[in-house]
């Protein structure tokens, strides 16, 4: 899956935000466990604010990562 954030400008989340949705996650499923999440952020803010997210969901059944360019992150899912 590729959650592309490159049309975001702004963030208007805090800290305790993200763990709310990291919550949402353990308890909801909304990936499937074994799952690899791309998000593809190139604005600083919110390629900072995603590599939090990235980091603090070590502990989730998907793996996360995160990158400023989308050919990256379609290498990485294996994405022709």
């Amino acid at each position: 899956m590729i959650c592309d954030f490159r049309e975001v400008e702004k963030v208007l989340l805090e800290t305790g935000d993200i763990n709310h949705l990291l919550n949402l996650e353990k308890n909801k499923k909304l990936f499937h466990s074994g799952s690899k999440v791309a998000i593809v952020a190139s604005k600083n803010i919110v390629y900072g604010v995603s590599r939090m997210y990235e980091m603090l969901a070590g502990e989730l059944p998907q793996t996360i990562r995160v990158f400023r360019e989308m050919t990256g992150a379609e290498k990485w899912l294996e994405i022709d």
